[in-house]
C-alpha cells in the first residue's frame, strides 16, 4: 500500500511509526524508486472509485445471479453478483467508476428476493493521492540535526536540559520594522503584522496577506519587497534560518577562558554597585563574545557598557564591557507548541545529536 523511501527510513521510521507522506510535484531524475512510484500512484489515483461492495442481506431464492445496478453522483460503475445454495455470497467491481460521493445498488432478477448490497466508496481523490489520508497519519515527527556549534551559530560548550517547537519566532533584527512604501521585505520570506496603524488591506495584499483586512498577529509572506502606500503599522520577520542563538551576550576582553567557563555566574558592576548579574553558557576566547542568561536566582537586570564584568559576589575590579548585545530571536514571540524535559546532554565540537520528537495531533 505504501513504501518507505530510504532517507524516511534513516530519519523518521521507529518501531512504532512509518513515516508517510504526500509528494507535491514530480520526483528529480534519479530519485528514490519509492519516490516515483508513489508519484504514479498518485497521478493515477481514481476519484470517488467504487472498490468494494458490502453485502447487507444475502437474501433467498436466487436460482441464477441476479442484476447488480448502481446508481448516484458518479459514473460508470458495474458489478455481478455471484449465488450459492440461494443466496447473494458475492460481488464483482467489473468497473470501478469514478466520481462518486454517494451511490445506492439495486438488485434485482435471479428469482430471489431481500438481497442487499452496500457500496464502500473510495476518499476524495482516491486511494493513493493523499497517503496521509488514506493511512489515517495523525502524528507529527520532527527530525533536527546539530552538528558542533553550526558554525558559531549555537552554543557547544554546555550541556542542553529542554527541547521545544517554536511556532512563527520572530528575529530580533527585524523586529518593529515600520511599514512604508520604502521598508525592503526579502521575496519568499514571511513576516508579522505587529501593529496596524492606518494600513488599509490594499496595502498588504500587495505583499502577500491574504486577511480582508490587516490582522495584529496575522503571518504573511513576502511576494514584493516593500508595501505600497505609507502608513504607520509595523511589522516583523519570522526566523528564517536553520539555526540561532538565543542568549543574549556582552563582550570583554578576549583569552579569559580559565575564568568565564560554562555555568560561571558573574556580576556587572559599576564603582562597586552591582547592576545584573548572568550565567555563562559559553565564552569565546578570541572574539570575547560572552552568551549568557538570567534566572530568578540572578534577576533581570540589565548589563550596560558601564560595567565592569567579575565573580558574582567578589571584590575584584572585574573586566570591561565593551559591547551589548539582544539575542538573534526575539524572546516571548511566537507561539510555543511542545516542550520536553529531558537529562542532561552534554555537546562538544566535534560532536552531532539527532533529536527526534513525535508529536500526536
Amino acid at each position: 500500500m505504501y513504501t518507505v523511501p530510504t532517507a524516511d527510513v534513516t530519519k523518521f521510521l521507529t518501531s512504532s511509526f512509518i513515516p508517510v507522506r504526500r509528494i507535491a510535484e514530480a520526483p528529480a531524475g534519479g530519485a528514490d524508486t519509492a519516490l516515483t512510484n508513489q508519484w504514479s500512484v498518485q497521478g493515477n489515483a481514481v476519484d470517488g472509485a467504487i472498490y468494494n461492495m458490502k453485502i447487507t442481506n444475502a437474501g433467498t431464492g436466487y436460482t441464477s445471479a441476479p442484476t447488480v445496478t448502481i446508481s448516484g453522483n458518479g459514473s460508470s460503475a458495474t458489478a455481478t453478483a455471484t449465488v450459492s445454495g440461494g443466496a447473494i455470497t458475492g460481488i464483482t467491481m467489473t468497473n470501478v467508476g469514478t466520481g462518486y460521493r454517494h451511490a445506492t445498488v439495486t438488485i434485482t432478477g435471479g428469482s430471489g428476493s431481500n438481497g442487499a448490497v452496500r457500496p464502500v466508496i473510495g476518499p476524495i481523490g482516491g486511494f493513493g493521492k493523499d497517503p496521509t489520508n488514506d493511512l489515517r497519519a495523525h502524528y507529527v515527527t520532527v527530525n533536527t540535526v546539530f552538528t558542533g556549534d553550526e558554525s558559531g551559530t549555537i552554543p557547544d560548550s554546555n550541556d542542553f536540559r529542554q527541547i521545544a517547537v517554536v511556532k512563527n519566532p520572530i528575529e530580533k533584527a527585524n523586529e518593529s520594522a515600520t511599514i512604508s512604501a520604502t521598508n525592503s521585505m526579502v521575496v519568499g520570506n514571511f513576516y508579522k503584522i505587529l501593529t496596524k496603524g492606518n494600513t488599509t488591506d490594499a496595502n498588504f495584499a500587495t505583499a502577500g496577506s491574504t486577511s480582508g483586512n490587516p490582522v495584529v498577529g496575522e503571518i504573511f509572506k513576502a511576494l514584493v519587497t516593500t508595501i505600497s502606500g505609507s502608513s504607520t503599522g509595523t511589522i516583523a520577520q519570522v526566523a528564517e534560518a536553520s539555526a540561532y542563538n538565543t542568549c543574549k551576550s556582552v563582550t570583554i576582553p578576549a583569552s579569559l577562558a580559565s575564568t568565564y567557563v560554562a555555568d560561571f555566574a558573574f556580576e556587572g558592576h559599576t564603582g562597586g554597585t552591582v547592576g545584573a548579574k548572568g550565567i555563562v553558557v559559553e565564552y569565546n576566547n578570541t572574539s570575547g563574545v560572552l552568551h549568557y542568561i538570567q534566572n530568578e536566582t540572578t534577576g533581570f537586570g540589565t548589563f550596560t557598557t558601564s560595567h565592569l564584568t567579575r565573580a558574582t559576589g567578589s571584590s575584584g575590579a572585574g573586566n570591561q564591557i565593551s559591547a551589548v548585545a539582544a539575542p538573534l530571536i526575539n524572546h516571548h514571540q511566537g507561539d510555543v507548541m511542545f516542550v520536553e524535559n529531558r537529562t542532561a546532554t552534554t555537546r562538544g565540537t566535534g560532536q552531532v545529536e539527532t533529536i527526534r520528537l513525535v508529536i500526536a495531533f
